[in-house]
């Protein structure tokens, strides 16, 4: 169990470059357990790249980023594999749910990769679904045939099958309308709330940044709150 007065995540003098432009120049902040960060800037200021560098899926060039207390940038391929589906789930703008495979599946994706139990995922993405109001008939069909905002209540689900201590969102209501973005940005603070899930979203939507513990700016290479 996580202490509370701990960071779940820290960044630590964090230099990050495009070619031979710098992205990022000496980003510090902190995450708690639990706690919720809206992440605001203009396009082209690095947040995605923020995202991947939390995720481990990009180096930084210096510093690093911690995660209940060690070095992300460190982690064997092992430790890697065991954060990226343990520890972290990621929400993307546009869902990117497997095509040939019904949402149920694509929620359960997650729990095969590693070996679950195939009845026990089943029955934990069926549970998720649920919460997310997709119903075992719609979680039957496969993403084109269901809306946007179905794809990406089920997108979430997916993210949160592994009951992840983290989860990180790029721009998760940004291909939706305003009253689909509400209805998937409040089923999705429910369900972090419920799980005391650390939530941590790239946007541009001021009424979601609105709802978070924290927002913090990229503006140049530096953060702000």
């Amino acid at each position: 169990m996580n202490d509370h007065t701990q960071p779940l995540l820290s960044a630590r003098n964090l230099n990050v470059s495009r070619g031979n432009e710098s992205v990022f120049t000496d980003l510090n902040f902190d995450v708690k357990p639990g706690e919720t960060v809206a992440i605001l800037g203009r396009s082209g200021e690095g947040k995605t790249t923020l995202l991947y560098t939390i995720a481990g899926l990009l180096k930084p060039d210096s510093g690093d980023i911690y995660f209940n207390g060690k070095s992300v940038k460190n982690f064997t391929s092992k430790e890697q594999r065991e954060f990226r589906i343990n520890s972290v789930g990621f929400v993307m703008q546009f869902s990117e749910l497997i095509p040939e495979l019904t949402l149920l599946e694509n929620v359960m994706v997650p729990s095969l990769l590693i070996g679950d139990n195939r009845a026990q995922a089943r029955n934990n993405a069926l549970k998720l679904l649920s919460e997310m109001e997709i119903s075992p008939a719609t979680a039957s069909r496969k993403p084109h045939e269901v809306s946007g905002g179905q794809q990406q209540r089920t997108a979430i689900a997916r993210a949160l099958l592994r009951n992840p201590p983290l989860l990180l969102a790029d721009e998760p209501t940004g291909a939706l309308d305003r009253d689909t973005a509400d209805i998937v940005s409040n089923l999705l603070f429910s369900r972090v709330e419920e799980r005391k899930t650390a939530l941590i979203t790239v946007t541009h939507d001021r009424v979601l940044a609105e709802k978070m513990n924290r927002v913090l700016h990229i503006e140049r290479g530096k953060i702000y709150e």
